[in-house]
């Protein structure tokens, strides 16, 4: 990925890994198509919110990683931004991985970022009382 390619100590970028809580239980009670309509409206929402040179992709079900440039306290500021607005209509969790510091490859930022995501999650299902997947 090229803007990996260009990442410095001095010139950093970063990957933020999303994923949203309780999605399947979205899909399990209002139906494929409500949780279809919430993914469209979360890259819609992501669009608006992050800045315009950001990357949004879907990974996975409810798992989307944006590549963006910048330190990590910006990519954990955007993270933040996003699970508010977001946080209108699903919970997120998310994680935050910077190259060079915490890897030099997407796999390997990906990586990082995933473990500090599920880290968020397993926090935040314990400080709402919630210890289970």
């Amino acid at each position: 990925m090229p803007l990996l390619d260009r990442a410095t100590t001095n010139d950093p970028v970063s990957v933020l890994c999303l994923d949203f809580d309780d999605f399947k239980l979205i899909n399990d009670t209002q139906g494929h198509a409500a949780g279809d309509q919430l993914l469209r409206w979360a890259v819609q929402t992501a669009t608006l919110t992050l800045r315009t040179d950001a990357l949004v992709a879907r990974t996975g079900g409810d798992e989307f990683i944006i590549v963006l440039p910048g330190r990590p306290a910006a990519a954990i500021a955007a993270g933040d931004r996003l699970r508010g607005a977001l946080g209108a209509r699903v919970g997120v969790s998310c994680g935050v991985a910077t190259a060079p510091d915490d890897g030099a490859d997407l796999t390997a930022l990906v990586a990082v970022a995933d473990e500090r995501l599920y880290a968020d999650k397993l926090r935040r299902r314990a400080a709402s009382g919630i210890l289970t997947n």
